[in-house]
């Protein structure tokens, strides 16, 4: 005999008035090619970003990133992301802006070689106040020093080989 147990049930449209936290929908777009980069600046990483249509204005979106493999080619810079929402950065979604003018990310990795790479990831409650459709996207920005970012890849061989990931950046909307 099979029993279904639970503490609640959430409809389709969200939790009543005066309830929170249900997820009413999830949208994820995931990237296995190779992306990289040489500019300085904020540059889009193509192929991460992910666009959703809040059911109510009052209702949050977690945005969740999982960064795979990513680095540097010269030595072991650290190269950072950070989260857009549209055209703008999501200025909530940064550090503290350092005494030398630069801005925090929302976060970085730092291999510990050059022919390494490493992974990372974030998570970011947004209140869109909206009901249209809202992209966010994820944007590198690499040390001036460092040469060429590589993202999903290591930056160079190891052993003959590059290692390849999956990345993934996810909306989550959360009923108010």
């Amino acid at each position: 005999m099979s029993q279904l147990k639970v503490n609640s049930i959430v409809p389709a449209g969200g939790l009543p008035s005066g309830a929170n936290g249900g997820i009413i929908q999830v949208i994820q777009t995931k990237k296995t090619s190779v992306f990289t980069w040489s500019s300085n600046g904020n540059t889009e990483i193509t192929g991460m970003g992910v666009t959703i249509t809040p059911s109510s204005s009052s209702n949050k979106i977690l945005i969740q990133c999982e960064i795979g493999a990513s680095g540097m080619y010269n030595s072991a810079f650290p190269l950072f992301f950070v989260l857009y929402k549209g055209s703008s950065v999501i200025s909530g979604a940064l550090g503290d802006e350092l005494s030398n003018g630069q801005q925090v990310c929302t976060t970085y990795n730092k291999p510990y070689e050059y022919y390494t790479g490493s992974s990372t990831s974030f998570a970011y409650l947004d209140s869109p106040a909206t009901t249209s459709a809202t992209t966010y996207k994820l944007f590198g920005q690499r040390h001036s020093d460092g040469g060429t970012a590589y993202f999903n890849t290591t930056p160079r061989q190891i052993n003959n080989r590059y290692a390849l990931s999956l990345s993934t950046i996810t909306a989550f909307e959360v009923s108010a």
